[in-house]
């Protein structure tokens, strides 16, 4: 019989070996997947920081613009508050300088001569307080003028509806007497030779207040109306 023992592995130690493989193979997959858990969790960390970092930075600018917006609206109406009154002493200035001037314009202009007039004449029809800026006045002729720092066609509209239109309802003791009516400004809201146009096409004679004088700024050919005699319907 033969002595000799065998050197190859037994069927244990294949199996022990397999089996250790095995392992090596599942820690490392486990180790792998510990690695990627880890560095995905960086990352969304380092995304979250970044995530709030541009969130603070849009809070922090819509904080900028809402302060910016909000000093914005008190400068408007700072400045809306500054323009109202400046357009207020303006209007205030252009009506004495028309009222002042009226009975020389009317009288070298057209030949209309007046005893006196007066500024901011008040009255009150079917319970509604009106006001005329400009009134001049003889035996039988009465002159209303309504001023505005900047005209508009809506201005004019509105005068001879509410004020020229009515007028010998508003102040009874001239309903008899011929009706001169006109505008005076400092200037236009939009294309000053249309919007005079618009005021003749209605009946208006134009006075301009230019530094401290005021003037007829109508066509040549612009004849005074007598709007109590034949009223005309508003030209748009």
């Amino acid at each position: 019989m033969s002595d000799n023992k065998s050197t190859g592995p037994t069927g244990n130690e294949t199996h022990d070996k397999a089996i250790a493989e095995i392992w090596a193979l599942f820690k490392e997959s486990e180790a792998r997947r510990t690695r990627e858990a880890e560095n995905q969790k960086k990352e969304d960390e380092v995304r979250k920081r970044e995530a709030d970092a541009r969130q603070a930075k849009a809070e922090a600018r819509l904080a900028k613009t809402e302060k910016l917006v909000d000093k914005m609206s008190k400068e408007i109406s700072r400045l809306s508050r500054k323009l109202s009154k400046e357009e207020g002493q303006w209007g205030r200035i252009a009506e004495s300088l028309v009222g002042g001037g009226l009975i020389g314009i009317m009288k070298k202009r057209f030949g209309v001569v007046l005893d006196c007039v007066s500024l901011h004449t008040k009255g009150e029809y079917n319970n509604k307080p009106w006001e005329i800026d400009v009134i001049g006045v003889n035996s039988n002729i009465v002159v209303i003028v309504e001023v505005k720092t900047t005209l508009d066609t809506s201005h004019t509209n509105k005068f001879i509806n509410s004020i020229v239109n009515r007028f010998p309802k508003l102040v009874k003791h001239y309903e008899k007497g011929k009706i001169y009516a006109g505008i005076a400004y400092v200037r236009t809201s939009s294309n000053e030779a249309k919007t005079i146009e618009h005021a003749e096409q209605n009946g208006l004679f134009a006075i301009k207040v230019i530094n401290d004088t005021s003037k007829v700024v109508n066509s040549p050919d612009f004849k005074l109306h007598d709007h109590q005699a034949n009223q005309p319907s508003v030209a748009e």
